[in-house]
């Protein structure tokens, strides 16, 4: 908890200072053409980024039984994924993408609990593969004056060991409120994917720029909350909270249990971030932070009931990453 204090009082030292002792002299900007925006595209062509996490404890339990416990020492995650625009119209656009997650998760002080449930095991060193293409839908219009923005995906994904399953997705913005300084939108977002901790949630867009200072709020929520500002012409420094979400495909090979599941997790994180633009086209990343798992479930594949569920303490965390995009704005 002290690592945790210690961090957000960091972050209030942070915000703090650059509001009082900020003197820079700004022109007047709109949320258009604020660099905070225009120089860092949300969607990327390509992205690599490599991860890793300090050591947290953890707890395996089904039906409320404790069944497992001990010490995740590392957790190393290296993610790619490329995007690919195929049809781009005014109110009408399709890309393909491809993601790639590669983890290796190394267990210390594993102690296993007899329950009246069978469990399967894991090894000391595991590793996991997981690929994923995607074909997203997306039109853009405007209903009753206000702007609307609906998105359809189409998701094959697997592993190593090969295909494992289709699904689907849809999502949908409308603009309540859209004026120089402040966009804010309301929606939804529906998943067919039964391995999901959340396939159903509401979605919230803000984002706010506060005139005279070098700040922006922007939001995607649940998804993201950051309070962000340009560090120089090229640089762009952020703060906030994220909620991450991964997954990958489990093969116990245990008599007794089936041939695959599923395994997703949700992370709430205390982030910093600091972003570069070295050229037009190539941005460089570096975050770190504390993490905190919400909630993780192991499922049979293609079913909604949770076969365990994991919990784990609060850990630390850093990642680089290298990001190049196509048709950069000047």
């Amino acid at each position: 908890m002290n690592s945790k204090r210690r961090f957000v009082f960091f972050l209030l030292s942070i915000t703090i200072s650059s509001l009082v002792f900020s003197q820079e002299v700004r022109e007047a900007r709109t949320l258009a053409d604020n660099p905070i925006n225009s120089k860092f595209p949300l969607l990327k062509f390509l992205d690599v980024e490599y991860e890793q996490f300090s050591a947290a404890d953890y707890k395996l339990k089904r039906d409320d039984q404790k069944y497992e416990d001990g010490s995740i020492h590392s957790q190393k995650r290296l993610r790619a994924s490329v995007m690919v625009p195929v049809l781009m119209k005014k109110k009408f656009v399709v890309f393909t993408s491809l993601r790639y997650k590669y983890e290796v998760l190394d267990y210390e002080n594993v102690k296993y609990y007899l329950i009246d449930k069978p469990f399967f095991t894991h090894k000391a060193n595991e590793e996991s593969h997981y690929l994923a293409g995607t074909v997203s839908f997306n039109y853009i219009d405007r209903i009753f004056g206000k702007r609307l923005l609906v998105n359809g995906n189409v998701t094959v994904d697997g592993s190593d060991r090969g295909y494992e399953r289709m699904m689907g997705s849809v999502s949908a913005l409308i603009n309540i409120r859209e004026s120089a300084h402040t966009t804010f939108a309301i929606g939804a977002y529906v998943s067919s994917s039964r391995s999901l901790v959340f396939p159903i949630f509401p979605t919230l867009r803000y984002q706010h720029m506060f005139v005279g200072t070098p700040w922006m709020i922007d939001g995607i929520m649940p998804q993201y909350f950051y309070a962000r500002r340009m560090i120089g012409e090229n640089g762009r420094f952020s703060f906030g909270f994220l909620l991450d979400s991964g997954m990958f495909f489990e093969y116990p090979g245990q008599e007794g249990f089936k041939h695959v599941y599923t395994f997703d997790k949700v992370a709430g994180k205390l982030d910093l971030v600091y972003e570069h633009n070295l050229t037009k086209s190539i941005m460089l990343r570096a975050s770190g932070g504390l993490s905190k798992t919400y909630k993780g479930v192991f499922r049979e594949k293609n079913k909604k009931d949770d076969f365990a569920e994991m919990s784990q303490d609060w850990n630390g965390y850093f990642s680089l990453g290298v990001s190049y995009n196509l048709g950069r704005r000047k």
